[in-house]
């Protein structure tokens, strides 16, 4: 986070959140009724690829292959079959993209072959842009996305059913980079200050100096045992929590109480047990699912196609 110091000094104390969330109205929001369970996958696909996303990709294209002195002319419709064919490469990848047009039995992908010239999908592969090299903004290092995501997005927006508790990975591409993105403590804190909850496990150095038992003292302990301290000012409280290994999470949405159990297997009495559960660590647990599936699903059927420009897995 670039405000490191959103909180100077916190004053942690003994306790647990004062907020009740099961008070709370999870409050939920329906997308327009567009498709039904007789609507076709390409529909729901078109809800997102709408026509001025393509419409986008197809100007920004058409003028960077200008830029290179090439006259290419593409149309939404060809533009749509060649990003089908990149999602094709994600579940039938081959170790070369041209393997798609060979003649060989083994490899040969006749959808491919007869939705697409490999010259032509070459060409769009080569020249595809999907902003204006020449009004791009300065110190932004995602500009070349920006716009295509930011429209993209509206369309999430609009479309996907949106409830209170919502999970966030940011895993989301395959990077060998590094980034900065880290929970803790100041990021609950701003979330609170802006009327948004959040729920996150951090690591043991990240908990702003929170007097809470040590990793080694809790490791010791007896599976379900917890701890908590609390900053009433600024509404955010810190549990850990002994499983197979020590947990240690922030909140300003849920607490300890209720106390819930966990069935986990015993060693020493062959057989299940029940185990004490903060109810933070219960309600992230049943947030989370979505993540683990999305992160498998990217990574079975990530487009397999790679090119030089760093920007285009980025959109699609």
């Amino acid at each position: 986070m670039k405000n490191s110091k959103l909180i100077r000094k916190r004053h942690w104390i003994k306790g647990d959140l004062q907020k009740n969330p099961e008070s709370q109205t999870n409050v939920k929001r329906l997308p327009p009724i567009i498709l039904s369970k007789d609507s076709k996958p390409l529909e729901f696909l078109e809800l997102f690829l709408s026509s001025d996303v393509l419409e986008t990709l197809v100007k920004n294209t058409v003028m960077y292959a200008a830029s290179k002195n090439y006259k290419l002319e593409v149309g939404n419709e060809e533009m749509l079959v060649f990003i089908s064919i990149l999602y094709i490469s994600g579940y039938v990848p081959v170790p070369r993209r041209r393997m798609f047009w060979e003649g060989r039995p083994d490899t040969k992908n006749t959808l491919v072959l007869n939705s697409m010239r490999r010259n032509r999908f070459e060409d769009i592969f080569r020249y595809i842009h999907a902003a204006d090299n020449n009004n791009l903004p300065r110190n932004d290092k995602m500009a070349k996305s920006c716009l295509l995501i930011k429209k993209v997005n509206e369309l999430f927006v609009i479309y996907t059913p949106v409830s209170e508790d919502m999970s966030i990975d940011e895993s989301m591409i395959p990077y060998f980079g590094r980034n900065g993105f880290a929970q803790n403590a100041n990021l609950i804190t701003k979330l609170e200050k802006i009327n948004f909850s959040g729920t996150d496990t951090v690591r043991y150095n990240r908990i702003d100096k929170c007097p809470i038992e040590g990793f080694a003292i809790m490791k010791k302990k007896p599976r379900g045992s917890f701890d908590s301290f609390v900053d009433r000012k600024n509404n955010i409280v810190c549990i850990k929590w002994r499983d197979n290994n020590v947990v240690t999470v922030l909140s300003n949405k849920y607490g300890i109480a209720p106390v819930r159990k966990a069935a986990r297997y015993s060693v020493k009495e062959k057989s299940k047990i029940e185990i004490p559960q903060p109810n933070v660590v219960s309600c992230y647990n049943q947030s989370m699912g979505g993540v683990d599936l999305m992160d498998n699903n990217i990574s079975n059927y990530s487009i397999g196609f790679r090119g030089k420009k760093w920007y285009i897995p980025i959109p699609f």
